[in-house]
């Protein structure tokens, strides 16, 4: 009996070696990317419970340090609308003489301040607030812009606004502080009462 030996014994050895690297890269991939992927569920896992961890935690209470407390009783006081006011000739006249605006606190009339304005721009006394000033300029026919002081420092712009069909104004509260910068911005509507 004769042995047959093949002769393509060359390229089925480096067939083999391509096979061989090529199960070991396919091999190397999908275990890195099992890795990958392993890492990332891990982590988002971690991370889920960290969140909840803080979602849970208390925030501490907020301490005010007892020098500063009553300026800040007084900065939020000042910047308090009151809930309850009634506004008497808001643009009465404004044309010609001025006008006299009263607010008035029904609960706590000894809260009532009012200043007399001619729409000029020039700072004039608020009776019912010490240091206060009050100047007021018209912007359009439907527009003014008022300017508070305290104490000689401009406190607050507040934009008034009438609508077109006059019954409400519409105000916008721009308060800043002794350096000019904006501290808080608010908007109130006022209604004009129904006549009984």
């Amino acid at each position: 009996m004769k042995t047959v030996r093949s002769t393509d014994q060359k390229t089925s050895i480096s067939d083999r070696v391509s096979l061989k690297l090529a199960l070991l890269f396919i091999g190397s991939f999908l275990a890195v990317l099992i890795l990958i992927v392993g890492w990332t569920v891990l982590t988002a896992i971690g991370d889920s419970r960290d969140s909840a961890a803080e979602s849970e935690a208390q925030t501490p209470p907020i301490i005010i340090d007892p020098k500063i407390g009553s300026d800040l009783t007084k900065a939020l006081s000042f910047d308090a609308i009151p809930a309850a006011t009634d506004v008497q000739n808001p643009f009465l006249d404004r044309a010609n003489i001025g006008s006299n605006l009263t607010v008035t606190n029904p609960s706590n009339p000894s809260q009532d301040w009012s200043y007399v304005t001619l729409f000029d721009g020039v700072y004039r006394p608020v009776q019912g607030q010490p240091g206060a000033e009050t100047a007021v300029e018209i912007i359009n026919p439907k527009s003014i812009r008022i300017y508070n002081k305290r104490d000689g420092v401009l406190q607050q712009v507040v934009i008034n606004t009438l609508s077109d069909d006059n019954n409400t104004i519409n105000n916008e509260y721009i308060r800043m502080d002794k350096d000019g910068k904006i501290t808080g911005v608010s908007h109130v509507t006022y209604n004009r009462r129904k006549s009984k």
